[in-house]
């Protein structure tokens, strides 16, 4: 054990050490995610928001900015730019996959670049410890959240940053933290158990003290605002807001939680060594109010996955909300820890927890192929009669049969199959496709409407499509497909 230990009185240059290499051993693992991300684009992109995304950026040309969440503008902007200089589909779809972890790998190699070596390390593990399906589901604004939070930490800590006055030093800081809150409701628990966690140290700085309690909590109250008054955060919102007693003490009984802790023992395990490393690290140093702030996060954030969600079926969604947990369990031991290790085992340490994503996540793929092969097969079956838009009416009581478990999530499916057939055939017509069962369809499609075509999330309206890509005819193809029927004609397996 004394191998992993430094021995004699610590120094920051040691100190440094160790989590200099832990942070350069992370921004290698977000190079390696960014190399994935071009490899698995169409697993990634034409999987629900992230074709719906594209199709309305390229149709309007401009931004699709959702919810407030501001911070998805440094995504947006390369299928934007894309559409713009007419690029085919493809580089489009490869561009706007890349662009995910393109930002979070120039952000964590910004850090480590400026010494910000904490929050260079925390970015990688958010990316890879708990992180599996949720790789191949991009569209989840969590994400570009964290990555703008660990940029707002960097800056806060950063000590030529407030060298450079305080007017620019409050400028960046609050742009900065309103991109970051502002991208997702979730980030506001992070960035208050962040903060605090440093603020509970006592030894921040009058200046940079100040700027956190003055504009943090302002941006939360104009984030918290403008949610509660969304179409889709306000929903979560006000579920956490009528929490009972009753659901806290049912917590442990939900799906979600259950599988989670399972994942624990598996998939999870770097996150379950991370916390056990972090609460032995603290009570080692005595550090007990650090030690309770950790905890009581950790417990609070644990019940707010498990209440809105209590038993989601989609392991790529719900993973996606674990994800900030291993934040809030890695933070003590980075900042505390690191410094009585060895560079040479930390970097083992740190190695294994991304060698681990690296295995995990590439076997995570296969659902995700077979969905593009099914909507492939629907595509050309389609094609073959010369049907260009279709409804696939399933069985009121089969409609989550093996069709649905096979798209996964259905509602994008639309957009997936008019992108995807015009990614491959640009010389032929665009082929589209809904699938509802028949109590959806006659409640949300509007048959008297020749020209628009809907399903419960969008309506696609003729003239509205740039024709560079898309080329639809108005002509709408009713075809009740049953369960076995499916399985004979697509041969779903």
């Amino acid at each position: 054990m004394a191998y992993f230990f430094k021995s004699g009185a610590s120094s920051s240059v040691a100190t440094s050490d160790a989590l200099k290499i832990s942070a350069l051993t992370g921004v290698f693992a977000l190079g390696l995610l960014l190399l994935g991300s071009v490899i698995f684009y169409k697993e990634r992109m034409l999987m629900a928001d992230a074709p719906w995304v594209v199709y309305n950026i390229i149709n309007t040309h401009s931004l699709f900015i959702q919810e407030h969440r501001y911070g998805a503008f440094i995504t947006q902007m390369f299928p934007l730019a894309g559409s713009l200089l007419h690029l085919p589909l493809q580089w489009i779809l490869v561009l706007y996959s890349a662009s995910f972890n393109l930002f979070y790998f120039i952000s964590g190699l910004a850090l480590y670049r400026k010494g910000q070596y904490t929050f260079a390390l925390l970015l990688a593990l958010y990316c890879t410890v708990c992180v599996s399906d949720s790789y191949f589901w991009t569209n989840n604004e969590v994400h570009q959240g964290v990555c703008w939070c660990m940029l707002l930490c960097g800056y806060w800590r950063y000590p030529e940053a407030q060298a450079r006055g305080k007017f620019p030093f409050w400028l960046l800081f609050t742009l900065f933290a309103a991109l970051a809150i502002f991208s997702h409701p979730i980030i506001i628990i992070l960035t208050v158990y962040i903060f605090g966690f440093y603020l509970l140290a006592g030894n921040e700085s009058g200046k940079r003290r100040l700027i956190a309690l003055v504009v943090i909590p302002a941006i939360i109250a104009v984030k918290y605002y403008l949610s509660k008054s969304g179409w889709y955060d306000e929903g979560k919102i006000s579920t956490l807001e009528s929490i009972s007693f009753s659901q806290v003490k049912g917590v442990l009984h939900t799906s979600t939680a259950r599988i989670f802790l399972s994942h624990c023992l598996g998939r999870y395990w770097a996150f379950s060594l991370l916390t056990l490393l972090s609460a032995g690290t603290l009570l080692y140093a005595r550090k007990f109010l650090q030690l309770l702030w950790m905890l009581s996060f950790f417990t609070v954030y644990f019940i707010a996955v498990c209440t809105v969600y209590p038993n989601c079926d989609f392991p790529f969604y719900i993973e996606s909300e674990w994800m900030c947990i291993s934040i809030i369990a890695a933070l003590p031991f980075v900042v505390h820890g690191l410094s009585g290790w060895r560079k040479e085992a930390a970097a083992v340490l740190f190695a294994s927890f991304f060698l681990s994503a690296a295995i995990i996540i590439p076997l995570s793929v296969k659902p995700f192929q077979e969905r593009i092969a099914l909507l492939e097969k629907m595509m050309d079956y389609f094609r073959s009669r010369n049907w260009r838009k279709v409804i696939i009416l399933t069985d009121e009581h089969n409609f989550n049969n093996k069709l649905e478990q096979k798209l996964i999530m259905s509602w994008g499916m639309p957009a997936e199959m008019l992108i995807l057939s015009r990614t491959d055939h640009l010389q032929q017509a665009g082929v589209t496709a809904v699938c509802l069962s028949q109590k959806a369809f006659h409640s949300s499609y509007t048959r008297t409407d020749e020209e628009t075509f809907i399903n419960t999330f969008y309506a696609e309206k003729k003239g509205t499509l740039n024709p560079l890509y898309f080329s639809i005819d108005t002509t709408v193809r009713y075809t009740t497909i049953p369960v076995d029927s499916v399985i004979v004609v697509l041969q779903i397996r």
